[in-house]
């Protein structure tokens, strides 16, 4: 078993969701500010944000704000939004990679959408709309810890399971922050004891999963969460040519099972027979079948002469039987 090494990297992002918080600056402009410190707790949402950041310091005066979650497709956005400040002038320990900018949404390419509880507004684009106000302002290590109370939720209709209050993990993917890298979900392992929505077979997202019977997570023999499930199922569940393990079950396929996987049918010759019963083409015009010919030792006997018949004489009755002496 190899051991841990002690390491001391500069940065903690292990991989948390990527959030753009939309705050009201001094002047009644929106301020948009890309943070992936973000973890919810009940109908509270704990951010994390630099003191320094023209966002924290929107947050300590006027408490309202829109936490807007965009999906794994609007990474370049965010990283847009990355190198730009509302700050003016800019602090001297960003002017060598930050630049002002007022309009954040414009730079972006981003609609604002008026809020119902709260003034800031949202962003049209993000699939995850919560409008919050910040309860508690806590200072630590050179760091704001926020405690924002979520006041209302705001989710694109494709994103609900229908007839429910539920967002759909099938079709939601949050854009996740791991090490200053931008990444989106895989595939499904297992759901908690908990859920509320049934599991699903994933091919990965964006790609259509389709749900499964809701079943108990158990552990494999090797401790993984993942369900018991055979190989076959497994692949089948992955679908598409594409996965390897489709591959391999193809290549262990026989010749004729391959060709009626993909035709539909086998490779069965046809015998002779079954060739000339084939019914002939439309255009193909035939004559009558002409009429059959009799066999010889037939003909013969119907040209021949009638021959008479002998008669035979009658047999005599039978006598009374002798006794052998």
């Amino acid at each position: 078993m190899n051991d841990h090494v002690a390491i001391a990297p500069s940065i903690l992002y292990f991989g948390t969701p990527v959030a753009l918080l939309t705050t009201e600056n001094a002047d009644g402009s929106p301020n948009i500010t890309p943070m992936s410190s973000a973890w919810a707790l009940g109908e509270v949402v704990v951010l994390g944000l630099a003191r320094s950041g023209h966002g924290a310091r929107n947050l300590t005066s006027r408490p309202d704000l829109v936490i807007n979650l965009p999906g794994p497709g609007q990474w370049a956005v965010v990283e847009r939004l990355a190198p730009l400040t509302g700050a003016d002038p800019v602090p001297e320990h960003k002017r060598d990679r930050f630049r002002h900018e007022p309009d954040k949404f414009a730079a972006a390419g981003l609609r604002p959408q008026p809020a119902e509880l709260v003034r800031p507004p949202r962003i049209a684009e993000c699939p995850l709309q919560l409008e919050a106000r910040a309860a508690a302002v806590r200072e630590r290590a050179g760091f704001l810890v926020i405690e924002a109370d979520v006041l209302r939720v705001h989710c694109s209709p494709e994103l609900v399971v229908p007839a429910t209050q539920h967002v759909d993990p099938a079709k939601w993917s949050p854009l996740i922050y791991n090490f200053r890298h931008y990444f989106g979900l895989g595939e499904q392992l297992g759901h908690s004891f908990r859920s509320e929505t049934p599991a699903i077979a994933s091919r990965g997202h964006g790609q259509g999963p389709a749900p499964v019977p809701d079943q108990p997570c158990r552990l494999r023999a090797d401790g993984d969460p993942r369900r018991t499930r055979s190989a076959t199922a497994r692949t089948r569940a992955a679908g598409g040519w594409s996965s390897p393990g489709r591959r391999a079950l193809a290549a262990r396929r026989t010749p004729a099972a391959r060709g009626r996987a993909r035709y539909g049918g086998g490779f069965r010759r046809r015998s002779g027979r079954a060739r000339r019963r084939q019914a002939p083409a439309a255009s193909v015009r035939r004559s009558a079948p002409p009429p059959p010919r009799p066999h010889r030792a037939s003909a013969a006997r119907a040209t021949a002469a009638p021959r008479r018949c002998r008669t035979t004489r009658p047999s005599p009755p039978p006598g009374p039987r002798r006794r052998r002496t």
